[in-house]
């Protein structure tokens, strides 16, 4: 039958995405896939470390590959697409080049199944996960069900595994593990002075243009990555680049001027795989100029001897004269919370020793805004969201569990 589907690969972050035409039911290639995966132990275990071995071979490759020298940048018109040669190389169509971002919106897919070498996850349809060693041969498709997405009625319905029908032994998470609280985590922000107020609003903002046509951006942007972050965000650690990067444009859309620049498409020079690969515009206007590197986001084109990405690398930056700390989503528990307010407190203080200076707690989810005081108070608002239609009132196991 004619059903399209996708076979997904996950590996150090990257999705790399195959599509598949036909018969890609659950008792088709899905049932395919699970049989494909040994249940003895000791198999299991060897065909692990096989399939990491392998992906860790492309995965080299396509680091190379995604490092770009000054020829390519000047003579961009490429003899063949990337994706095009690792599809080849696999013998199967691959959809985009891998990145951090699954992009499963973009293709239609009726089923996508997802085998997680990071975590040894075994997902379907992006939201029902099993352990990739556990998978209970007999009952894994009777296990599945649907439910309506919360808070946004439009929205298709969701795939979990029933806890009641699978044993628990087999329900996974894509939730990472956060680090415990110490009694220091907890009392440092109960000892600190301070006052829980509401943000000030710009009045300016309203009559500029500019803040409106960053505003539309910005929910274009959240649009198009809502079923990416919705599966994904509780699996990222803070340092992991996809994080990283997410959380600096929303700070350049943000802050717009120099951190923003809008280029006329005419201008741009893509490569015959220009959805998927890099690009490169005048860095000054002029069509003889130096080229300036552009990559999609998520994807991690970078100039030689340059690191992949925009971001800082640290947790914490100064941005624009405000402290910028990244936090695990987890942060919506009271503790962890708690703990990232007194961390980039002190963290601010010891710069900032004698004047105030404002905070920005960002979980890419979330942000809280401080105001630290030379007399030592705080100032604090409630978590204010930014993806308000993503699962925000639902724990780890909540979201990806279903437990």
């Amino acid at each position: 039958m004619g059903t399209r589907g996708l076979r997904i690969i996950k590996f150090r972050c990257r999705y790399w995405v195959f599509w598949n035409r036909y018969d890609t039911y659950l008792d088709g290639m899905g049932d395919s896939l699970v049989k494909s995966i040994p249940s003895d132990p000791e198999a299991y275990q060897r065909w692990l470390q096989s399939h990491r071995s392998l992906f860790a071979k492309w995965d080299d490759l396509l680091q190379r590959t995604l490092c770009i020298n000054e020829d390519q940048l000047r003579n961009i018109k490429l003899d063949r697409t990337l994706v095009g040669f690792l599809g080849e190389a696999f013998n199967e169509r691959m959809c985009d080049i891998p990145s951090y971002n699954p992009g499963w919106a973009d293709w239609d897919a009726n089923y996508t199944y997802t085998i997680n070498l990071d975590l040894e996850v075994f997902t379907i349809d992006n939201t029902a996960h099993y352990r990739l060693d556990k998978i209970p041969r007999d009952e894994w498709m009777r296990a599945l069900d649907t439910d309506k997405h919360p808070y946004v009625p439009n929205k298709t319905s969701r795939r979990f595994v029933h806890p009641r029908l699978a044993p628990d032994e087999s329900l996974a998470s894509l939730a990472v593990e956060t680090l415990a609280l110490t009694p220091d985590d907890k009392a440092y922000w109960k000892s600190v002075p301070k006052r829980n107020v509401l943000p000030a609003i710009d009045d300016n903002l309203a009559t500029s243009t500019s803040a409106r046509i960053r505003l539309k951006l910005f929910r274009v942007f959240a649009d198009a990555h809502f079923e990416a972050l919705d599966a994904a965000i509780l699996s990222w650690n803070t340092g992991d680049l996809p994080f990283r990067e997410i959380v600096f444009f929303i700070l350049c859309l943000a802050a717009g001027g120099s951190h923003l620049a809008l280029v006329n498409q005419q201008r741009v020079y893509q490569s015959p795989a220009a959805a998927a690969s890099f690009a490169a515009i005048p860095s000054d206007g002029s069509p003889d100029a130096g080229k300036e590197l552009v990559s999609p986001l998520g994807v991690g084109f970078h100039m030689r001897d340059q690191p992949a990405g925009s971001a800082p690398e640290s947790s914490k930056y100064w941005f624009e004269g405000a402290l910028i700390c990244l936090v695990h989503p987890s942060y919506s528990s009271p503790d962890v919370l708690r703990k990232a307010k007194g961390d980039a407190i002190r963290y601010g203080r010891e710069v900032c020793k004698r004047i105030s200076f404002n905070v920005l707690v960002i979980s890419i989810e979330e942000v809280v805004l401080l105001r630290a005081f030379p007399d030592g108070s705080v100032d604090y608002s409630a978590s204010l969201p930014l993806f308000e239609d993503l699962y925000s009132d639902f724990n780890a196991q909540e979201r990806y569990n279903d437990a």
